[in-house]
């Protein structure tokens, strides 16, 4: 005879599991930018310290890891990116007074100096919070590709903007209208309206299933 499987005691309170504690930054030659004997280097080393062990309540704490490690950035510079490329709404510390105070242990007049001379700050900034959309680039695009290739009418803004990004269409909007106006004549304008249709007419088909005709173009 079979043996019958325990049944669990859902009355018996199981443990709490234990959060995952967070990786711990490494010390690397680019930490910290000078020695410890340099004036202020040995705040810089205490207030890392100390961020080490609020390591559990800092929400972009992998992101500072990363730009650490990957772009070699000195432990306050990685950290004050991570800090501004976060949600503004949920930020921690709220402002940047906050995060000099509780975590750099240095003035808000230091960080404005930093990004002063290294504009490549700020430009990194605004690379890491437009990351998260870069990471599904591609299924959007791979969206946009089946939706657009559907023949049907409720398709059609999908084409549009297939047509736009490929550039075989131009909206009427995005004309450039500056510089010199140049006068034609009736058949200057003719024939760069044929020039013009022999450029857009395989989209066109593209999009209607047909060749259409050059005179239905001046209609």
């Amino acid at each position: 005879m079979a043996k019958r499987k325990p049944v669990p005691n859902k009355h018996v309170k199981r443990k709490p599991t234990q959060p995952r504690k967070k990786q711990a930054a490494p010390v690397t030659a680019t930490t910290f930018p000078a020695s410890a004997a340099t004036p202020g280097q040995a705040k810089s080393r205490a207030s890392f310290a100390d961020f080490q062990a609020k390591s559990e309540k800092c929400p972009w704490w992998a992101e500072f890891l990363r730009l650490m490690q990957v772009n070699g950035l000195d432990w306050r510079k990685a950290a004050y990116v991570a800090w501004a490329s976060s949600p503004y709404k949920t930020r921690w510390p709220a402002t940047l007074q906050g995060l000099c105070d509780e975590v750099l242990g240095c003035s808000d007049r230091v960080v404005r100096k930093w990004r002063a001379l290294n504009p490549a700050l700020d430009k990194l900034v605004a690379q890491e919070q437009i990351a998260p959309l870069m990471l599904h680039r591609g299924d959007v695009i791979g969206a946009l590709i089946e939706v657009a290739s559907k023949p049907d009418t409720a398709a059609h803004s999908d084409r549009k903007l297939f047509l736009e990004l490929t550039g075989d269409y131009k909206p009427k909007s995005a004309v450039d209208v500056s510089g010199e106006i140049e006068m034609l004549t009736p058949e200057e304008i003719e024939r760069r309206r044929q020039e013009r249709w022999k450029q857009t007419a395989p989209a066109l088909a593209a999009v209607l299933g047909s060749e259409p005709s050059a005179d239905s173009a001046a209609e």
